[in-house]
């Protein structure tokens, strides 16, 4: 009877190199045939003619599968706050019953499909939150929280960057009415009496020092 020949043969993440001999199995008193094996890590292995079938690499992939198990596992046990940031996003774009998805679902705004399957390429791109007062922002607010899109912003760097925001040109500069305020040294409160409620312009504020009156 012709024997199979497996020389050159790919199985998972390794190809059969050469055929080896017979032997017998540890656990059977029976002899099996035995290959050569070169793992895509480059490692070298043998495994018996019914094993190429169950195997799927040397035991790299396995290690490296049980790493970033290990890593969700991690991520979710220790609830670092990228990770909530990274599942907070993608409620608020795919959930329906998310208090936030009018405003993003809902206006056609996506996490693009790298950061959509992977936390860890969520973290490569974007890395850790520089302090706890930072949150994810959309540089382009109409844009998808995708790579070149977001940043780790403040509280106030947001606030001028929200579709809801009046801008006031000062300057050459355009900022929000409360950090043109905290610019100018004046109560905001102030600035938006005479700015918003009376209509006056920037110039006409400041050549008439009506801020500080």
């Amino acid at each position: 009877m012709e024997q199979l020949d497996l020389t050159g043969a790919d199985f998972g993440y390794f190809k059969v190199v050469k055929y080896v001999g017979r032997y017998k199995k540890n656990w059977a008193k029976v002899y099996a045939r035995f290959w050569s094996c070169k793992c895509v890590c480059g490692a070298y292995f043998i495994l018996s003619t019914s094993d190429t079938r169950k195997q799927k690499s040397c035991g790299c992939m396995k290690k490296e599968l049980v790493s970033k198990a290990n890593m969700k596992y991690n991520v979710v046990a220790n609830k670092i706050p990228e990770y909530q940031t990274w599942i907070s996003i993608k409620r608020r774009c795919y959930s329906e019953n998310h208090i936030k998805y009018k405003n993003y679902g809902a206006r056609g705004i996506k996490v693009c499909q790298e950061w959509k399957d992977s936390f860890e390429s969520f973290l490569n791109d974007m890395g850790a939150k520089p302090t706890s007062k930072h949150s994810i922002d959309r540089i382009d607010v109409n844009g998808n929280y995708e790579p070149g899109n977001c940043r780790w912003a403040t509280i106030s760097e947001q606030a001028n960057n929200k579709t809801t925001t009046r801008l006031i040109e000062f300057e050459g500069v355009k900022y929000s009415m409360r950090n043109l305020a905290i610019k100018l040294n004046c109560k905001y409160t102030r600035l938006q009496t005479l700015y918003v409620r009376q209509g006056r312009s920037m110039n006409e504020i400041i050549e008439n020092n009506l801020l500080h009156l």
